[in-house]
């Protein structure tokens, strides 16, 4: 029985991932849930730069947030070659309280006015970095924005700032998760 949830969480994740990426209308809107549990909210990951292979076709953001609060993230992988086939996902839930940092962090960065923003401020830092990438799904469709090389200068301006914030209470809730 571990095996086969080991093997459904992947489909099912994919599954999600695929029915999220709909329409692209822009346009502004809220940070309100939608009535499905399941629908995909928010993704974040990390995209492009000087990367092996196996990490550039990575099929899957680092984070998936769906409406019910469930947090999707990617946990440790054995190193060992070849690796295994399925990725290592782990789901835990989110609190109300930290649904509610994300939403304003979301609001703040103005995630449902974006439409394929790329900020490359920090693009005089390295050559071959990679873009932090977070999608944000609402009623209007899906909000894009890609910051090239995000971390690296030393006091990044919003909404870079704040999309740095965004990543880091992510990586704390997935962490915090990880460990109940």
């Amino acid at each position: 029985l571990g095996s086969m949830k080991r093997l459904v969480a992947p489909a099912i994740v994919i599954a999600l991932l695929a029915a999220a990426c709909g329409s692209d209308k822009g346009g502004g809107g809220s940070t309100t849930s939608p009535p499905d549990p399941d629908a995909v909210v928010l993704t974040a990951g990390y995209e492009g730069g000087f990367v092996p292979v196996e990490y550039a076709y990575q099929p899957l953001p680092q984070y998936v947030l769906l409406a019910d609060g469930r947090l999707v993230s990617q946990g440790p992988v054995a190193a060992i070659y070849p690796g295994p086939v399925w990725p290592n996902l782990q789901v835990g839930q989110l609190s109300d309280e930290q649904l509610v940092q994300v939403r304003d962090l979301v609001e703040i960065i103005g995630l449902p006015a974006m439409d394929g923003t790329y900020d490359t401020t920090g693009s005089d830092i390295v050559a071959d970095a990679a873009d932090a990438v977070v999608v944000y799904f609402d009623e209007n469709g899906s909000h894009r924005y890609a910051a090239y090389a995000l971390g690296l200068e030393d006091d990044p301006e919003p909404p870079r700032s704040d999309l740095l914030r965004l990543f880091e209470t992510l990586d704390s809730f997935a962490a915090t998760l990880a460990s109940e």
